[in-house]
């Protein structure tokens, strides 16, 4: 590995903990209050992400509910 492709791999690694940080925030919420209550918002707040990065990985709840599932 080369110096230039450290960053990319930390990058990469910082977009998979965000994106697993938001999965578990969201079934921690599902599981409490219910997937038809919980807002997008609601995760992100959580997750402490903007809402923009949960719609750019889960484009709806659906989504992030069925990631949540299987997670």
């Amino acid at each position: 590995m080369t110096l230039k492709q450290q960053p990319l791999l930390d990058q990469e690694g910082l977009k998979q903990h965000r994106k697993n940080e938001v999965v578990l925030a969201a079934l921690s919420i599902f599981s409490t209050r219910g997937i038809e209550t919980t807002t997008m918002v609601d995760v992100a707040n959580a997750a402490h992400v903007g809402v923009a990065s949960d719609y750019r990985n889960y484009s709806t709840k659906i989504d992030l509910a069925l990631a949540a599932a299987v997670s």
